[in-house]
């Protein structure tokens, strides 16, 4: 009964769910200075705010497809802007290869 009284002052606050974020905030931080000692030792020129901006849109409309259900079309949406803006996907291409594919349908 001791044991349990003494440990009852250790538990963590927030329990499993602290713990968890807690994980995030300590990777996040990590991320961060990792990235810029990289950036002063071998600097690359990696466009931090424009990718700040892509994740940050990726996690609100992940948010918004989660916890709204009216939502879900948004990141689908969401995600092909990013890849359009990102240069990862290009208009041109994606017509071709959406014509390519009717054409082999019919």
């Amino acid at each position: 009964m001791g044991e349990a009284v003494s440990r009852r002052g250790q538990d963590p606050p927030y329990g499993a769910s602290g713990a968890a974020w807690a994980t995030v905030v300590t990777f996040l931080i990590y991320n961060g200075v990792v990235f810029l000692v990289g950036e002063r030792v071998h600097p690359v020129g990696f466009p931090l705010p424009a990718a700040l901006a892509v994740y940050t849109l990726a996690t609100v409309a992940a948010y918004l497809a989660l916890y709204f259900p009216l939502f879900g079309p948004l990141l689908v949406a969401e995600h092909v802007g990013l890849l359009l803006l990102t240069g990862f996907l290009d208009l041109h291409d994606l017509k071709r290869h959406g014509q390519a594919l009717l054409r082999g349908r019919r």
